[in-house]
C-alpha cells in the first residue's frame, strides 16, 4: 500500500495504490496534514495542523474515526509499534489507541509542553518544556516521576534529542553538555553517560537491536556508539545537513536517514553502516518486494519505483564519482 498526499488551497487530496501501483481511490480532508503513518490494521492515521486526527481506512477510501484537541498548536508522536498515538499541547496530553482514536489516558502537566515523546507501552510521558527542562510523567497516574538523573538541556533540545530503546524502556536522551545519557525508565536513574565529540546534534536513534546508539550532527558525519564497548565503532560521512527521521527495514539490513533534501541508505550487515544510496525524493521501501518507493515525481508524472539493483548500481557508480543518468535510471523504473 502506497500513499501520495497533495497539499493543495488548505486542504489534502489522499491518493492511494495497492502493490500493483494501480490508484485505488482518494480520501479528501479540510485541512492541511502534519504527519500520517500507517497503523497496525493497514488504516492510515492523519493529523493535521489544525489540532484534528482522522483514522482512513485506505481499502473503502473513508474516515473511521475523528479526535480533536481544539487546540492548532499540537504535537503528536507514534509509539514503535504505531498502536498508541500521544497528542500534546500546552499542559494537555492525551493518549490515543490508534484501532479507534479512543482515550486511553488523558491529563495536564505543571508545565507547558515543548516537545514530547510516549514510551512504547504509553505508560511514560517524556517532554521539555520551555525553560529547557526534561520532565518525565506517568501517563495514567498523572504524576510527574522525579528522576534521580543529573541531565543538562539547552535550547537545542527537540523530538530528535530523545530516542526510546525498541525492546526496553531504556532512553537516550543528548544534552546540552554533549553528552548523551542512557536512562532507565522503570528506575528512572542514569545507567550510562558518554560524550559527544561535536557542538550540534540534530538526531539519534537505537539501532534495532538496541545494542547501539546512532547519532547525526552538524558535521554531517553519523556515529554509532556501541553499548556493549562503550565507544564509538563507526564514523560515516554524509552529505547530508541534517536528518529529521529514521527508518529501519529489519529484512534487508537497512536503515534510511530522512531529510528535507535526500536520503541516505545505510547498510547494517555486520555494523557496517556504510551508504549504499542516496535518493532525491524518499518515501519508503516495500521489503517484500525488494522495491523503493519515492514521492511523486512531478517530471515524470507519476511515482516512479526503484529496484534495490539500482540503488546497488547507483553506489558503485558513487565510488567512482560518477553517477546514473536518468537513462539509465529509467532502466530501473517499475511500471
Amino acid at each position: 500500500m502506497a500513499v501520495h498526499i497533495d497539499d493543495s488551497d488548505n486542504k489534502a487530496n489522499i491518493v492511494f495504490y495497492n502493490n500493483k501501483k494501480s490508484e485505488i481511490g482518494q480520501v479528501q480532508i479540510d485541512e492541511l496534514i502534519d504527519i500520517y503513518d500507517f497503523t497496525p490494521d493497514n488504516n492510515l492515521i492523519v493529523c493535521t495542523n489544525d489540532g484534528y486526527i482522522y483514522l482512513v481506512d485506505p481499502e473503502n477510501q473513508s474516515i473511521i474515526s475523528t479526535f480533536s484537541n481544539d487546540d492548532y498548536s499540537a504535537n503528536y508522536n507514534l509509539n514503535k509499534d504505531h498502536t498508541i498515538l500521544s497528542v500534546t499541547c500546552h499542559n494537555k496530553y492525551y493518549i490515543l489507541d490508534t484501532s479507534d482514536l479512543s482515550v486511553i489516558y488523558q491529563g495536564t502537566t505543571d508545565d507547558n509542553i515543548k516537545n514530547s515523546i510516549i514510551s512504547n507501552n504509553g505508560k511514560y510521558l517524556i517532554f521539555s518544556n520551555y525553560d529547557y527542562e526534561i520532565k518525565f510523567y506517568n501517563s495514567k497516574d498523572q504524576d510527574e516521576l522525579k528522576a534521580d538523573i543529573n541531565y543538562i538541556t539547552s535550547s537545542k533540545v527537540t523530538t530528535n534529542s530523545f530516542a526510546l530503546a525498541n525492546n526496553s524502556d531504556l532512553l537516550a536522551i543528548c544534552c546540552g553538555d554533549n553528552t548523551v545519557r542512557l536512562i532507565d525508565l522503570d528506575r528512572m536513574k542514569t545507567i550510562e553517560e558518554f560524550e559527544l565529540p561535536i557542538m550540534e546534534w540534530h538526531s539519534l536513534i537505537f539501532s534495532p537491536d538496541d545494542k547501539n546508539i546512532i547519532i547525526q550532527g552538524d558535521d554531517g558525519i553519523v556515529r554509532v556508539y556501541n553499548l556493549e564497548k562503550s565507544q564509538y565503532i563507526k564514523l560515516t560521512p554524509t552529505s547530508l545537513q541534517r536528518i529529521d527521521d529514521w527508518k529501519f527495514y529489519d529484512k534487508l539490513g537497512l536503515i534510511a536517514g530522512i531529510s528535507s533534501q535526500k536520503t541516505c541508505l545505510f547498510t547494517t550487515m555486520d555494523n557496517e553502516y556504510e551508504i549504499i544510496a542516496e535518493i532525491p525524493e524518499f518515501m519508503d521501501i516495500d521489503e517484500h518486494n525488494n522495491e523503493v518507493l519515492v514521492r511523486f515525481s512531478k517530471e515524470l508524472g507519476y511515482f516512479p519505483y526503484y529496484s534495490l539493483d539500482m540503488l546497488i548500481e547507483e553506489a558503485n557508480k558513487v565510488t567512482q564519482n560518477e553517477t546514473l543518468s536518468p537513462s539509465d535510471r529509467l532502466r530501473y523504473y517499475i511500471d
